[in-house]
């Protein structure tokens, strides 16, 4: 089994159940086992091309899945719940981003890991390191990488159910 490290979001519709969903609908997969789930962060858009505000969580796994089919399986959840493929970061139902995959790296247009730009999004380092205090992305320690962000405007909504 490799742990592996999802950032999980919405930013449209009930933002909240559709984050509950992919929790279930990682747990009920074959192959994976959901670990830890952290509290939800509601952020500010990453980028100016929504106004929406995002609730984000983490999830930590464990799979037996390799990492394309790990990536396979999160697409075809996020379809399931209404996610479309257009415009890159316009509004969603629901984003699954495989953030680490063991120690693997990897600069693969599908997939590449660890996520390149997760070092600079509070909405994977906050709950990343409430669930694992020593987490590291590349070996850099996430707490360095947390305190050279602009973390204003983020709330910690509490868990979910």
């Amino acid at each position: 089994m490799e742990r592996s490290v999802l950032s999980i979001g919405s930013n449209l519709g009930d933002r909240l159940t559709y984050l509950e969903a992919a929790v279930d609908d990682l747990a009920a997969t074959t192959g994976i086992a959901v670990r830890g789930v952290s509290s939800v962060y509601e952020t500010p858009p990453w980028l100016p091309v929504t106004d929406s505000r995002f609730y984000s969580i983490v999830a930590i796994v464990e799979t037996n899945l390799d990492p394309f089919s790990l990536l396979d399986t999160v697409q075809e959840i996020e379809t399931r719940h209404g996610r479309t493929r257009g415009l890159k970061w316009s509004p969603r139902t629901l984003d699954i981003d495989i953030i680490t995959f063991g120690d693997e790296e990897s600069s693969d247009q599908e997939l590449t890991l660890p996520h390149p730009l997760a070092h600079e999004r509070p909405s994977v380092l906050l709950p990343w390191l409430e669930l694992d205090e020593d987490a590291k992305i590349a070996g850099v320690p996430c707490k360095e990488l947390v305190e050279k962000l602009d973390c204003s405007g983020i709330v910690r909504l509490g868990r979910l159910r």
